[in-house]
Formats: structure tokens, sequence, C-alpha cells
């Protein structure tokens, strides 16, 4: 099926103080208008469900009763009627429903992203810009190049990350997709150096993620520190003259973390201020990079949100901790889809769900749908 040929739907929640509503949009314009119910009786069941998500070691452990009582139960309340009126969904939500993993939520005896292709879309007009900004939308083409690396900074060993980066990049055209050098350190300037490559489709980072619990701005993917002495940028002033200055990290790292090898934090306020990328997809395998806190003006705060802001029509990331063994086999069969089969984002997404459903980790909630599609879902 083409992307033509699928019907494509789109959830758009308004919370106010008495009720949750949820318009839906198809593609012929048409929108319909219902109220899901009384936002007293969700906020609280939502706060749980996040807090206990935000714990690593009830993920870890598969200790998450909140997150299997939503999928199996009051998660199904806050989908519309029409929830399944299409082969793709976008979902765009507000207030506290940000981050809600919806594609988990049981319907007819499977999770909805077994059933339906779902990208998430914090707002309507950021969705709008991610479709604008796809280039596969004014000449569709298959994904051919991709740049990727990894750096586990907590434990040392930067192989298995690397392996995971190397994995993917194996459904890429070799001689275009160059793989990070084990010899240099991934570290800030290297990642950004990656930003600016030319005809990149698909940017890959594997790394661990840091939230900070105040600043949101300054969390951000914990890297290798430049051993090779702190880099240059270069700002082009008027009639051909430029101003070189030192490009030091924008916060200390964090005492509290501590970890195998030396490391820094590339923030998301370093990457909304130095940052531009033009590839299909940013594949962020950093722990909870999907998830943040909501801010003033309904906008949330996470990577993958600062990744769609500077240039990315679509990001892939994790809401919250995911394990190595499920976030390989997710990211493998969703390439599989998207690369080899030329499938849609979404329906990839929607394949990868399918595949870990049918293995190990069926009865795992948290494993299976820790990795959520945002952007444009093509």
């Amino acid at each position: 099926m083409s992307a033509a040929d699928l019907r494509v739907g789109a959830i758009e929640y308004i919370v106010d103080r008495e009720s949750i509503h949820a318009v839906w949009h198809d593609a012929d314009g048409v929108s319909q208008r219902e109220v899901i119910g009384a936002t007293r009786r969700f906020l609280d069941l939502v706060d749980a469900l996040r807090e206990e998500l935000r714990s690593t070691m009830a993920v870890a452990r598969g200790r998450v009763p909140r997150l299997r009582e939503f999928a199996a139960g009051w998660g199904r309340e806050l989908l519309p009627v029409r929830a399944l009126d299409a082969d793709v969904l976008v979902v765009v939500p507000h207030a506290f429903l940000h981050d809600v993993p919806l594609h988990l939520v049981h319907v007819e005896g499977t999770e909805l992203g077994a059933r339906v292709g779902i990208s998430y879309a914090s707002s309507r007009s950021l969705f709008v810009r991610c479709a604008g900004r796809n280039p596969v939308r004014a000449a569709p083409a298959r994904p051919r190049r991709l740049v990727g690396g990894g750096a586990d900074v907590l434990t040392g060993d930067n192989g298995p990350f690397r392996e995971l980066a190397g994995s993917i990049a194996d459904f890429f055209d070799p001689d275009a997709s160059p793989q990070f050098q084990e010899r240099w350190p991934y570290s800030r300037s290297a990642v950004k150096a990656a930003f600016r490559r030319d005809e990149v489709d698909v940017l890959c980072v594997v790394a661990h993620g840091y939230t900070d619990p105040v600043n949101h701005r300054m969390s951000g993917l914990m890297v290798e520190l430049d051993t090779f002495g702190i880099t240059g940028r270069v700002i082009p002033l008027h009639g051909g003259r430029y101003f070189d200055f030192r490009d030091l990290p924008l916060r200390r790292f964090p005492a509290a973390v501590r970890t195998a090898s030396r490391a820094e934090i590339l923030t998301a306020a370093e990457l909304e201020v130095d940052g531009h990328i033009d590839a299909q997809l940013v594949v962020l395998l950093a722990c909870s990079t999907g998830s943040g806190r909501v801010l003033d003006g309904d906008e949330p705060a996470s990577l993958a949100e600062s990744f769609l802001h500077i240039g990315a029509p679509s990001v892939l990331a994790p809401m919250w901790d995911s394990d190595y063994e499920p976030t390989r086999e997710w990211t493998h069969r969703f390439f599989e889809a998207w690369i080899a089969d030329g499938q849609p984002k979404a329906l990839a997404a929607r394949h990868a769900m399918r595949e870990l459903r049918n293995g190990p980790w069926a009865d795992r909630p948290e494993r299976l749908g820790a990795l959520a599609l945002r952007g444009d879902w093509l």
C-alpha cells in the first residue's frame, strides 16, 4: 500500500478545568469533537503513571502495575470512538496528556500501536512544520545515508552502544554511511559535526541521557570528554570577517552522576542554539530522551522535542528508560520495514511493535512500548 492510499487521521486533545475533549480530524478535513471525561478523574491517574515510569528500578524490574492498569483499563477511555478509523494516526496531546503512551492501550485484543501506525506531535503547528520540512514529501526516495555513533560513559565500555549504531548502519549504503571511529572520543563536537554533514538521511545517537530536575533545557546527552582539546566555533561577521571562540559546554557535568570515563553533556539548550538538522530522521537511543516537563504555553521540554525544533522532521526516542536488547530488537524491526520494505515511518513503528509482541516481551509493556515516533509519520 502506497502512502497515498493510507487512511490518515489525527486526534487533537483539549484539556480544560472541567473536561478532556478529543477532536478527530480525517484526511477529508472533517472534524468531530467529543468529551472524553472529567479532568479531575484522569489527572491523578496520569501523574501516578508518569511517576512510575520515571522510576528506573521499577521499570528495570518490570514492576509497573500502573502501566498495566492504564494499558488494559482506563487508558481506553482516553481514546475517541473513531480511533481505529485510520491506518496512520497522529496524536496531538495537551497539558498533562503529553508523554502518555497511548500506543500501549489495548483495543480489540492488541495494543493500539500494533493496529495502527502512530506518531506523536506536541502541537498542530509543530506537526505542520515537521511535515513541511520532510524532504520525502517533495521527492519520495528511500534513505540511503546514515551517520551514527555511541558512547557508554557510565560503564566505560562503548562496544555495545557502537555495535548497535553499526548494526543500524547495515541497512544503509556502506559507502555513504560513515560510523564513528573508535580511536576518537564521541564528544559534543563529534555529535554536532554529524549535524552539519551534507546529505545525511538519518542521524543515530546511542548514549545515556541526563534529565535536569530543575531546568530541562540543561538536560542532555552524556558523551565523552574531548581529550583532544577544546574545539572552536566560527561566527561569520560583516565583510568576510569572522570571530573565533572556544566551544565550551553550557553546563558542568553533574557531580551526582558517577561515570567510568570522563564525560560532558550536550544540552538541549546548546542544540537549540547551535544545531540544525536536514536529515529525514533522528534516532535518539538515550534513556528517557522522549520525556520531559510541560513548560508554559503547553510546550514539552525534552531532547526529542529539541531535535524537532532544530529541523528534524521525525525523531525516534524512548519515553522512559529502555533496556539494550528490546531497544536493539525494536530498532532493527523498524528499519527492516522502513528501509528494506519502504513503509512509512509510522507503519514501520507498527511493524516493530507487532514483531516484539510475538517475542519474549509480549507481557512486558515497559519493554514493548518504550520507543515512540514523534513528528511527521511519513
